[in-house]
């Protein structure tokens, strides 16, 4: 193989020697070559150049110093020498190439600030716009809100005049029928006769009183009936809050009462009188039979005294 240059390592010294024949049987002649040893190190002294801030540098040196000596073989015994010195080189290309790449960096990251502003104020927008889209509705509704309050006041002041109105159109009405049915003669202006209106007019008061004790409202068909019974409902009910519609009642049965009781009696004595004539004409017609001229003489007799 190559031969191998002397060293050290580890303080020994390497040596290199190597001895060789060549035989001729051609020729009777014998050569004989002989390889000396080669030289040796005897002081190496080497420079360390760094390019860069020497403060920078200053707690690293002697870090930097090891390394050095371990790549070159130094040997403190030998007499071996190495320097280190820090300095920024003068590389016109290299700053510029830094100056641009700070550049770069510095709008890489103004565009980066840039990008996320955008991506920071795009929620921040569409909240904003959706504030803005809230409080413009919320202004819509609450104008809606006013004019639909604007209005319903109107309304209820509409209601309250109608109201008032309906009220006094019916105190009006009232009045009207207080000073009209006051006159029994006022009532059911289609009969003509006084006891059977009376009647009538009393069966009619009585009906009035029994529902107003049974119930707590007008009847549900209050509009549809006639201006006399609306009257006799009207009176039970304003009896009734008065406290006055028991004794109405009771006086209103007794009353139609001894009517039907009299008028019993009265159908009774027209019966009898019915009766009575029955029983004479049977026997006027049976003496007009048995005696024709008794029967004259008897009936003169009693046309007389009914005249």
């Amino acid at each position: 193989g190559s031969p191998a240059y002397p060293g050290t390592e580890n303080g020994v010294l390497n040596k290199y020697k190597r001895d060789g024949v060549i035989k001729n049987y051609e020729v009777t002649k014998s050569k004989e070559t002989y390889v000396k040893e080669q030289g040796k190190i005897e002081r190496m002294t080497a420079s360390v150049v760094i390019d860069g801030d020497p403060e920078e540098y200053n707690k690293l040196q002697d870090q930097i110093l090891a390394i050095a000596q371990t790549a070159i073989g130094y040997n403190k015994l030998r007499g071996d020498k190495i320097n280190l010195m820090v300095y920024r080189f003068k590389n016109e290309e290299r700053d510029r190439a830094i100056l641009e790449m700070a550049n770069q960096k510095e709008q890489q990251e103004k565009m980066f600030k840039i990008i996320m502003g955008l991506l920071c104020a795009f929620p921040i927008m569409l909240g904003a716009v959706w504030i803005i889209a809230r409080i413009s509705r919320y202004r819509t509704m609450a104008k809606e809100q006013r004019r639909l309050e604007e209005i319903a006041r109107e309304a209820e002041k509409l209601r309250k005049e109608r109201e008032q109105e309906l009220i006094a159109q019916n105190e009006k009405m009232w009045k009207e029928y207080e000073n009209r049915f006051y006159d029994i003669r006022n009532w059911f202006p289609e009969i003509a006769d006084e006891e059977e209106k009376k009647q009538k007019v009393q069966e009619l008061k009585l009906k009035a009183h029994q529902y107003a004790s049974e119930n707590d409202d007008l009847p549900p068909d209050f509009e549809e009936l006639t201006q006399e019974e609306k009257f006799a409902y009207k009176m039970a009910f304003q009896e009734k809050e008065e406290g006055k519609l028991a004794d109405t009642i009771k006086r209103l049965e007794g009353t139609i009462a001894k009517r039907n009781a009299d008028r019993e009696a009265e159908l009774a004595k027209l019966d009898r009188k019915a009766r009575a004539r029955d029983d004479l004409e049977a026997r006027v017609k049976a003496l007009v039979e048995e005696q024709p001229e008794n029967a004259i003489q008897v009936i003169k007799g009693w046309l007389n005294t009914k005249a």
